[in-house]
C-alpha cells in the first residue's frame, strides 16, 4: 500500500469503516485494508483476477466481497461504503 494512502486512511477514515475498492485487481489493496480492520467489498472487470484475490483472501481467512462488476456501465449492489477507493483505474479512460 502506497505510504500517502496508508496515511490518508489513518487520517480521515479509521478502520473499522466500510470500504469499497473499484478496480481491485488482485486484490492486493482489499486485502491490506481487511488486515487492518476495515469491512472490504472490492470489485474489478476481470473475473480471472477476482477469483485470483478471493483465493489469496481466503487463504488468510479474510472476509472480503469481491465481485465482478463494470463500474462505467452498472451500479453494484453492495451496502453503501464509508469510503470508495481506486488507485490507478479511473484516470485511465479517454472519454468522459
Amino acid at each position: 500500500m502506497a505510504p500517502v494512502a496508508v496515511d490518508l486512511f489513518r487520517d480521515f477514515a479509521p478502520a473499522p469503516r466500510r470500504v469499497l475498492e473499484i478496480g481491485c485487481g488482485l486484490g492486493t489493496t482489499a486485502i491490506w485494508l481487511a488486515r487492518q480492520g476495515y469491512v472490504v467489498a472490492a470489485c474489478d472487470i476481470s473475473r480471472a483476477a477476482i477469483a485470483r484475490a478471493e483465493e489469496r483472501a481466503r487463504r488468510e481467512g479474510l472476509p472480503i466481497e469481491f465481485f465482478v462488476a463494470d463500474v462505467l456501465g452498472e451500479r453494484p449492489q453492495v451496502q453503501p461504503p464509508d469510503v470508495v477507493f481506486t488507485r490507478g483505474l479511473l484516470h485511465t479512460f479517454a472519454d468522459a
